[in-house]
């Protein structure tokens, strides 16, 4: 079970960067402008915002980021507006900090969070919409998030 984490929301414009308690507290928030330069700032920009955040009690950081997430293997494969196609961002992330490091669609995780400690979380079925730079959705049915990607070893995750 993940106790404290760093969670990492890449979006078009800024990347919000929080240290979260087990109680779904936050503790701390990060604000960066979100580059757009290429694998090696994206990079740069999320071993920062984790460094600063980390403390000796984080186990796990999650990053959300936009577009198709092949969440299996951790590869951002494409993202509009972002030349990082094909970025192994789990690797990268885990190699750099040591820890155990989970990705995932930004919209999907939005899902997940509201199931799980926001506003969803006495509801086993529900729809999230995000509007931002770019629109996306995630899905809870019967307490499973949904995944669409052709690739994944499974169409859902299991449930807390």
């Amino acid at each position: 079970m993940v106790e404290e984490a760093i969670g990492i929301d890449v979006g078009g414009t800024k990347t919000l960067a929080v240290y979260i308690r087990s109680d779904g507290t936050v503790a701390a928030r990060l604000r960066e402008p979100t580059p757009r330069t290429g694998p090696r700032d994206l990079l740069e920009l999320l071993t920062s915002l984790t460094d600063r955040l980390r403390t000796p009690s984080t186990s796990a950081i999650g990053v959300a980021l936009p577009g198709l997430v092949e969440t299996a293997t951790g590869v951002l494969r494409h993202a509009p507006g972002f030349p990082c196609d094909d970025m192994p961002v789990r690797r990268l992330m885990e190699e750099a900090g040591g820890l155990p490091v989970f990705t995932d669609n930004d919209a999907r995780a939005a899902a997940w969070a509201e199931y799980r400690i926001g506003a969803a979380r006495e509801h086993d079925d529900i729809l999230v919409i995000t509007a931002g730079t770019g629109w996306g959705c995630g899905v809870i049915a019967g307490g499973r998030l949904l995944r669409g990607w052709p690739n994944e070893s499974s169409a859902v995750i299991a449930p807390h």
